[in-house]
């Protein structure tokens, strides 16, 4: 129960997720004037950073485990824009998936793993893609008109859910 109760005081100051024994957080640390590095770290449930994950000036955010534990898909404006980047959490390799719209945010796994919903600015709107982990074949899934956000994959992987 310490870990949850570590979890609970901290999250005012960072966003944290948790993943079996292990939380992925971000910490906001000031660099100068309007610039700011959101770090990724990687914490056991005591508290004890274990590993920090990003370093890159800019924002590292949205942090999601794929079901398996063995990659973390994050969102990145490293490139400029916020785009869906994929880290492997054995080698910690990142690699940028999404390159179509300008603000592409709020990865979500599908339950086997092998695709990543994402809310993307595309057409002045946004809309629901899927993506394979490597970034190959985007698939826009909305089409109606209006934003479309905060896709979750059922269980089954055969729906997905989001806001519009």
């Amino acid at each position: 129960m310490t870990g949850v109760q570590t979890c609970a005081l901290a999250i005012s100051k960072k966003v944290l997720l948790l993943k079996d024994k292990n939380i992925v957080t971000f910490e906001i640390n000031k660099l100068i004037p309007e610039k700011y590095l959101l770090t990724t770290k990687l914490m056991d449930m005591k508290g004890k950073i274990k590993k920090r994950l990003t370093v890159r000036a800019g924002i590292n955010v949205s942090p999601t485990w794929s079901p398996d534990g063995r990659r973390l898909a994050f969102v990145s404006d490293r490139s400029g824009t916020p785009q869906v980047y994929v880290m492997n959490m054995k080698t910690y390799r990142t690699s940028r998936i999404t390159f179509i719209g300008n603000d592409n945010s709020e990865p979500a796994w599908s339950p086997t793993g092998d695709r990543i919903a994402y809310s993307s600015l595309y057409e002045c709107s946004y809309h629901i893609f899927t993506i394979k982990p490597d970034g190959t074949s985007p698939t826009r899934i909305t089409r109606f008109a209006g934003d479309h956000e905060s896709p979750s994959c059922a269980p089954d992987g055969n729906q997905l859910v989001f806001t519009r």
